[in-house]
């Protein structure tokens, strides 16, 4: 039995996962000092992993079965 071919849409997937590392990857060599990003690198970055990662900012919830709360605060500080 032949393997099913991989889809264009897991394709997509993957190359979105590859440029979020790859912009993580470059958050963390500006918080070692390794790299110098200027702020609105920073902030473009940002707002590009928002498009590709899950955002935990605005989850609420109740421990009775409601919807689940956290709240997460992200700042980059530079060295």
């Amino acid at each position: 039995m032949m393997a099913r071919p991989i889809g264009k849409r897991h394709q997509v997937d993957v190359r979105n996962k590859i440029r979020a590392s790859m912009l993580v990857n470059r958050l963390e060599s500006c918080a070692e000092g390794k790299l110098d990003l200027e702020p609105t690198q920073v902030n473009a970055i940002k707002i590009l992993l928002g498009k590709v990662l899950p955002d935990l900012t605005a989850i609420s919830g109740d421990p009775n079965g409601g919807p689940i709360k956290a709240e997460v605060d992200i700042r980059f500080i530079k060295p």
